[in-house]
């Protein structure tokens, strides 16, 4: 992984606990239980990373586009793309990996013994489950989108 300039870091922080946090004390709050400092100024290069990765753990910053996982056309690509969308459009509030596998667990658990697939790259072994969550994801989606229409 490249190295990342401190500005950039401690912009990615600033950026990202705006998103999690409304009040600037819990932000510094939250700082200082992670790194013992409430201000980003007096971090290492080390500590802010740490930050910036937690924030992209928990979806408050995108990851960056260059380490993300890649297209490939697979069924799960498309998953992960509407799920994206869906998020963008307003019906999903969590738009991380993490809320996306916690999902694809729920609806694979009935198809699946009761014990869901946990996460959606190992979809990849069940065709016919992935084109299922597509289907029902498109279907939720349509469906919200019909009723925020009908609502205007």
């Amino acid at each position: 992984m490249p190295k990342i300039n401190r500005n950039t870091l401690l912009g990615l922080v600033h950026k990202g606990a705006k998103a999690l946090f409304d009040d600037d004390d819990l932000r510094r709050d939250w700082q200082k239980q992670r790194t013992g400092h409430r201000s980003c100024k007096q971090m290492t290069n080390e500590q802010l990373d740490s930050l910036v990765k937690e924030l992209r753990r928990k979806g408050a910053l995108r990851p960056p586009r260059r380490y993300g996982p890649k297209s490939t056309g697979r069924v799960i690509d498309k998953i992960r793309a509407t799920w994206i969308t869906m998020h963008q459009q307003g019906i999903v509030k969590d738009p991380a990996e993490a809320a996306l596998d916690s999902w694809v667990e729920r609806m694979t658990a009935k198809a699946n013994g009761g014990k869901g697939i946990q996460t959606l790259e190992w979809l990849s072994r069940e065709p016919r489950l992935q084109q299922h969550l597509l289907e029902s994801l498109k279907k939720w989606q349509s469906e919200a989108l019909k009723r925020e229409g009908e609502r205007q």
